[in-house]
């Protein structure tokens, strides 16, 4: 579906080896569906290459819009490969500052910390903490203490991630549906999935 180009940066980075990396942004022009409703297309080319990832909106500003937050928070995702020179200062491009405390946080296997700051950040659609939030109902006690699991509200925030391309969020989907028992288990949906995290870059 790529369509034209219409904006494109690069940014300076080190990785956790000390190696320079160029990570290279491009947004693409937003483009009608079938159904109604708009796409917007980006990538950013890091460690694992370029993944295209896909925004959606009910008209092109609005995918556009997302497309443009999600860059953002991609860059913060990525604080935990790479390491970003300089980044873009303009407001546009600005996060929350808990979604760097979360990540600080989920990096930092403190993970009750970052599950309470996931909340609030994902109700404001911020794909990373959708992420977390969800694999936090998921796993439960296992990674924040009192925390009972609970599958259908991992579901819901890593649909909302998965959404947005976060491959891990894919991954814990696939997992889930997966799992014989589950009133969720769906085969189909499992194996949608697990082909969809290695399209966006899920390596383990």
């Amino acid at each position: 579906m790529t369509s034209d180009l219409i904006a494109e940066q690069t940014l300076d980075a080190v990785a956790f080896d000390g190696g320079k990396r160029k990570l290279n942004i491009r947004i693409f022009r937003p483009l009608g569906t079938a159904d109604g409703t708009y796409e917007c297309e980006y990538d950013i080319t890091n460690l694992l290459g370029a993944k295209l990832r896909r925004c959606c909106g009910p008209d092109s500003l609005t995918a556009l819009a997302k497309a443009i937050r999600n860059v953002s928070a991609e860059l913060v995702w990525l604080s935990g490969h790479v390491t970003v020179e300089k980044l873009p200062s303009d407001p546009v491009l600005a996060v929350d500052p808990a979604l760097t405390a979360m990540m600080k946080a989920w990096l930092a296997n403190r993970c009750a910390e970052a599950f309470d700051l996931s909340l609030p950040l994902a109700e404001k659609e911020w794909f990373p903490a959708q992420s977390v939030a969800g694999t936090c109902y998921y796993y439960g006690s296992g990674l924040v203490p009192n925390l009972q699991t609970n599958i259908d509200l991992a579901i819901h925030w890593l649909l909302k991630a998965a959404e947005a391309g976060e491959p891990s969020a894919c991954d814990k989907l696939a997992l889930i549906y997966s799992t014989p028992g589950l009133d969720s288990f769906d085969s189909g949906k499992a194996t949608y999935y697990r082909k969809l995290a290695k399209e966006y870059g899920w390596i383990y």
